[in-house]
Formats: C-alpha cells, structure tokens, sequence
C-alpha cells in the first residue's frame, strides 16, 4: 500500500510525462495547422493553374469547335500583309491602322524567336486600311503609312499601337533589335497618303517587356509589361513566369514632361500582363494571358488602379477593345502550345533558306474572339481551329457594321460584316 507521499510523487510523475507528451506533439500540430493554412491559401491558385494547364493538352486542342456570330466575312490583303498583331479604329475617318510584322517569323521578343543573322530578318511596318473608302469607291482602301525621320527604320517591329486623335499623336510598342522602346509620331490622317513624322523615342528601365498601351492623352500612357523576365536573357525564368502564371508583369504609367524626361510609375502587378483598354472614363482593362483572365481596375484620379472585378475567359486572352456599345472584345489564343510549336516549325522551315519559302507560312493554328458586356456576360463572336490562325486582335465599328481580326502570324486580316 502506498503512503500519500508516494502516491503524490506518482501523480507528479504521469503529470510530467503526459506534459512532455503534449510537448512532443505539439510540433506536428503546429505543422499540421501550417499546412493546412498553406494548402487553403494556395487552393485558389493551384485550382487556376489545374484548370487553364488542363486546357493545354492535344485533347483539349481536338475539341475546339468552329463558331461564328456573322455569316459575312472574308480574309482581305493576303498577298500585301501579314503578322499583324494589332489595330485600333479611327471611326471618324472610317479607317483602321494596322501594326504588322513580316519579321516576326526570325524576331518575337515575347515568344523567344532570335534569328542570328540580323541582315535576313524583314523590318515592320504600319497600314492604314480605309474601310470606308473601300466600300464606297471600290478600291482596296490599303496604303502603307511611310515613315519621316524615324531612327533604325530597318530595326523597327511593331507591336502594341495607340492613337490619341485630338492631338494627331500614334505611339508604337517597337521590339527593336536592340531592346524594346516606344516610338512617339505625328500622324495626320487628313491626308490620302498618310505619313508619321517621327518625334521621340521612349527607353527607359521599366519598360523591358512593353506589349500594349494606351493614352490618357498625349503625355501620359497606361503600358503592360508582359514578363519581368526578359526571354532573351533568361529563356526558362520566362517560361517559368509565363506557364506558373506568376504575377511578376503589370502595367505602368508613363508621364513625358515638357523637358523631353519621361517618368514610369509601377501600378498593378498581372501574370503576363497583355492587352490594356478602357472600358470607359474610369476603367480599365488588362488581359492576363496566363491566367487566362481579364481584370478591370478603377482608375483614381492620381492614375493609380484599383482591381474591382476579374472576367475569367476559356482562352489565353490577347489583345482587347471596346466598340461604341460598350462591349469588350477578347480576342485571343485557345491553345497556347499549339502556337509555340507552329512559331517553332516555322522558324526551322525558314533556317532551311528554301527557293519558295511560302510554304512555311501555311502553318495554321486556333483563334477565338470573344465578347463581355456586364449585362450579358460572355458569348462567343467566332473560334476556329486554323480557318484565320492565331488571333489576337478584334475591332469593330458599329456605325458601319463591321469588324475586323489580325492574326500574330497570319496572311492579310478577316473583315466581317453584320
């Protein structure tokens, strides 16, 4: 029989010994609740990766359907253009300026392709399409816009255009040879054979990856910047960046002063950050390529951007636009390894210097184009598995009932009627 000390004594003993057994545990515990807290809040973006990774796949390429909401339309221009990535409308002149690129195929600072010898790569250039004057007199209404005084004209690649109207200035997203810039012109279009007189060139640090722009007015931009990582200088960082859907591009805002300084100010960050609009007075848009979405941000009035919603969208969205009805256009790339493989093989068709090399452009991949408004939601304006290849631009002109489609590395452009 045991004396109350030692039976004291015990009890002190199973007390300290079912404390060091909580002790023990209590590491796995405080592990276990860390990773539970890590998996809840990487959920949401490990399920965005699942969903927009499991559309890559060759099964998901074999069920793209073909969808158009007009029954009018034709590819226009494929004997004169090709690989053009952007437009934007001049309504009032019943036009649209083209920004096209025969050099994409050996130059893509996006994509990755860098052709060595540089003396074989074709420079850009811009188009004016007249639609109005095509409709109405019977001519093609095409005129390349020549360029006055524009340095390293044989080293310019366009991308992104804007055009700020009131002041008759175009602004052109160059993936220059040597480095990308923006490209600041005087473009009248008054007259019939439009030329952009050259003002200034925008270098600057934070503007590494530009892709697409627009003017609050003639001294201020909103630009994206796709990628923090340069693919020229870090080609797996880049993909990494592009297929992880990290949040390391975004958009800026560009101030040039009077004094010939230009000042760049970081707003939003954005996982490939591509086409910019606005939606209106006080919104804009960003297309975020890979994470397949489109977000809307508030505009303040010290130009910084507030996120107010997010358009998740089937698609690798690419550029964007807004009609006069107020309908957002999302034009973009439903299988985005598809494309890659196709810039791939054409890029080694090319390196084989064929006598007719016309063949090397009949590769075809899908396009999609789609519509959001906030009453309606989204709906489909046309997808294709190679009819028009590699989409990445939409306008449309409601006045005149009709639209248009640029293709990144396609022959001429699709013009639709409604």
């Amino acid at each position: 029989m045991l004396d109350r000390g030692e039976d004291s004594r015990q009890s002190q003993r199973i007390a300290s010994k079912n404390m060091d057994n909580q002790k023990s545990r209590l590491p796995g515990l405080i592990r276990s609740v860390l990773i539970a807290i890590a998996i809840a809040v990487s959920y949401p973006y490990l399920a965005g990766r699942i969903s927009a990774l499991s559309t890559l796949t060759s099964s998901a390429l074999n069920k793209i359907s073909e969808e158009r909401s007009f029954s009018k339309y034709e590819v226009l221009f494929q004997d004169q253009i090709r690989n053009c990535e952007d437009a934007i409308l001049v309504e009032g002149h019943g036009a649209a300026i083209l920004s096209c690129d025969a050099g994409r195929d050996r130059w893509n600072t996006v994509m990755g392709t860098f052709y060595q010898n540089r003396t074989t790569i074709t420079p850009g250039r811009l188009w004016l399409y007249r639609y109005d004057e095509q409709m109405h007199s019977g001519s093609s209404g095409l005129y390349p816009i020549k360029f006055e005084a524009l340095p390293d004209e044989s080293k310019f690649h366009p991308l992104g255009i804007e055009y700020h109207e009131n002041s008759s200035t175009l602004f052109v997203i160059n993936h220059h040879l040597d480095g990308s810039r923006i490209e600041v012109f005087d473009l009248n279009l008054k007259s019939h054979d439009p030329i952009a007189r050259h003002k200034r060139t925008l270098i600057h640090p934070q503007l590494t990856t530009p892709n697409s722009l627009r003017a609050l007015n003639e001294h201020e931009l909103f630009v994206s910047n796709d990628h923090y990582f340069q693919v020229r200088m870090n080609p797996l960082l880049a993909k990494a960046e592009t297929y992880g859907a990290l949040p390391l591009g975004g958009v800026v805002h560009v101030h040039m002063h009077n004094d010939g300084s230009t000042s760049v100010r970081p707003l939003a960050r954005v996982p490939f950050a591509n086409g910019v609009e606005f939606l209106n007075a006080s919104t804009l848009a960003v297309a975020s390529t890979s994470a397949r979405d489109v977000r809307l941000y508030n505009i303040k009035s010290d130009r910084s951007l507030e996120l107010v919603e997010t358009i998740s969208v089937p698609m690798m969205p690419d550029n964007l636009s807004v009609d006069k009805k107020g309908g957002l256009l999302i034009t973009g790339h439903p299988h985005l390894p598809a494309l890659a493989r196709m810039i791939s093989n054409r890029a080694r068709c090319l390196d084989q210097n064929l006598a007719d090399e016309r063949a090397c452009y009949d590769m075809s991949v899908p396009s999609c184009v789609m519509e959001w408004t906030g009453e309606s939601g989204i709906k489909t304006v046309y997808r294709t598995a190679g009819e028009f290849s590699s989409s990445s631009t939409a306008v449309r002109d409601v006045g005149y009932g009709i639209g248009l489609i640029t293709g990144l590395y396609e022959k001429g452009i699709l013009v639709w009627k409604e």
